[in-house]
Order: structure tokens, then C-alpha cells, then sequence
């Protein structure tokens, strides 16, 4: 399970800045999506932070060779987190009707799986293939598309198993993909969760 950082985060000589990708190397306690601060442990990696200083370089501290650092661990909770709405972990969890309700602007779409028995519950995986659905049918609509030539496949463009003449995204086509992008995971974000979308292309 990954999670992105909601803030900038500060320890000793490293600064994390809001939204670093992180791992969830423990199993949090509880799968349901409306409890808000469970306890997570997280590891972050060095390449995604941002030394303050370097003084300790300078200090006469050996080397171990048999070990290396490559990140930290991190003690916090789901409030300080936007948790992996994807994550098979959260199969089964259900949200709050009034929260779903904020990720769509006041109206729950009927396709939205309510929870069998329960009227004010909705499943997690059920607004995520929504809201996939959705994307990709606006990336197929919206988003400015080149065909490749034999010769971009040679020089490693494309996806793999591609043939000249399949389609991928041009580079406006590209930032038009990230910006609509950023706005379905701000929705989910309204309630404390993230999703990697893939507007239904295939990405190596």
C-alpha cells in the first residue's frame, strides 16, 4: 500500500515535501475508510527527500560497507496521509454517504454501489471504477494523440509490444493527461484517499 504525504514534513536534517510517495510497511488495524487516524508506519526514500545540511560530512564518522541507508521510517496517521484508494486492503471498505456526496459536488451518481442492507454507505472500489470510468472517457475525448512511426519505436518510444501507427499521448496531449488528472484525485482527496489514474492507457 503507498500513500502521498498531505504536508511538508521536517526531521533533524531531512525535509519531506507534501506530496512524497510513501510506503505502508505496517497493516493498519482497521479496513473501514471513514475512521480517521490509524496509526501508519511509513517508509520514505532518500531520493524523495531533501538534505537541509551537510556539517556531518565533514566528521570523522567510518563507513559501513556491509549496510546501506535508503530512507527513513516514519511514525504518523491517516490524517497526516492521503491513503491508496486502489489498494486491495480497501476492497470491501465503505464511505460515508455525506462524504461521497463531497467528492461529487452533491449528487451521488446512481451507478455507485451502496453497501447491501445500508442505505448511507457506498463502496470505496465502486466510486474509484466511477470515477476511472469517467477520466478515461475524457482522456479518449480530450487528449491530444500521435501516432508512432517505426522509427520512434526503435528509438524506445511507445509502450511495450507497440507497432507503428498505435496511438500515445504528445507532449500537449501529455500535460492535458496531468491536469485532469490532478482534478479526479483532488476529488477522492476530499475524503483523505489518492488514486494513481490511468485514463485506460497502458503505461510501462
Amino acid at each position: 500500500m503507498y500513500c502521498i504525504t498531505k504536508h511538508d514534513m521536517k526531521f533533524g536534517d531531512y525535509f519531506i515535501p507534501a506530496r512524497t510517495k510513501a510506503t505502508v510497511i505496517n497493516t493498519p488495524r482497521c479496513h473501514d475508510a471513514d475512521i480517521p487516524g490509524l496509526y501508519l508506519k511509513l517508509a520514505i526514500s532518500l531520493w524523495d527527500m531533501l538534505p537541509i545540511n551537510n556539517e556531518m560530512e565533514n566528521e570523522s564518522i567510518p563507513f559501513n560497507t556491509q549496510s546501506q541507508m535508503v530512507g527513513i521510517v516514519v511514525d504518523t496517521n491517516s490524517t497526516q496521509v492521503y491513503l491508496d484508494a486502489g489498494d486491495d486492503f480497501y476492497f470491501d471498505a465503505t464511505i460515508s454517504e455525506w462524504k461521497v456526496k463531497k467528492i461529487f459536488d452533491g449528487i451521488v451518481p446512481e451507478q455507485i454501489e451502496k453497501r447491501r442492507y445500508d442505505s448511507k454507505e457506498y463502496y470505496l472500489r465502486s466510486i474509484i471504477e466511477y470515477l476511472d470510468e469517467e477520466f478515461t472517457e475524457w482522456v479518449q475525448k480530450n487528449c491530444h494523440f500521435r501516432k508512432l512511426t517505426k522509427q520512434d519505436i526503435e528509438n524506445g518510444e511507445g509502450f511495450d509490444g507497440a507497432s507503428p501507427g498505435d496511438r500515445i499521448l504528445s507532449t500537449e496531449g501529455m500535460k492535458q493527461f496531468e491536469e485532469k488528472k490532478r482534478k479526479y484525485q483532488a476529488k477522492l482527496e476530499t475524503i483523505g484517499f489518492t488514486y494513481d489514474f490511468k485514463g485506460g492507457l497502458i503505461w510501462d
